[in-house]
């Protein structure tokens, strides 16, 4: 006859192997998800031209005609409470040159006719077309494949 301790151990043991507890194969740590929660645009001197807060944008880009307009990309990972309508502090302020080369930034103009974006995922030119008003539809991150982040549309003008 069979003790209830024995009962006890054999059905751990099949238990455990029944769920792959017994396996000796390593499984890799899951990679940690970066949480981008709002960007900052800045001009070539580094002063503040737009920032993100949640679903809108405070402040806006004017493109020069003539010479366009360099702009450096900034993201952070803090996100404002809804009625706090500050820049997000520079200490929590990223760039992807920090980040691995999976990660890219699509941007696109919501009218080509009136300016046109060329750049990479730190940052770019807009170049004015011709003067008026447009938006960028989306600064879009993203992680190979996956979607990481979508700011709200942001509005410019060109002059």
């Amino acid at each position: 006859m069979i003790s209830a301790s024995r009962v006890a151990v054999l059905a751990a043991v099949v238990f455990l192997a029944a769920c792959g507890g017994g396996s000796d194969t390593p499984t890799a740590p899951a990679r940690p998800t970066l949480q981008l929660r709002e960007i900052v645009i800045t001009d070539s001197a580094s002063r503040v031209l737009s920032f993100s807060h949640r679903d809108h944008w405070h402040g806006f880009p004017v493109v020069p005609m003539s010479s366009g307009l360099n702009v450096r990309v900034f993201y952070s990972t803090d996100q404002r409470d809804p009625d706090d309508h500050d820049m997000p502090a520079r200490t929590s302020w990223i760039t992807m040159d920090t980040l691995s080369a999976e990660y890219n930034v699509r941007t696109v103009i919501s009218d080509t006719t009136v300016a046109r974006f060329s750049g990479d995922r730190r940052g770019g030119l807009f170049t004015g077309m011709r003067a008026n008003s447009a938006s960028v539809v989306s600064f879009v991150v993203r992680r190979g494949t996956a979607t990481l982040f979508e700011a709200p549309p942001l509005n410019f003008t060109v002059r």
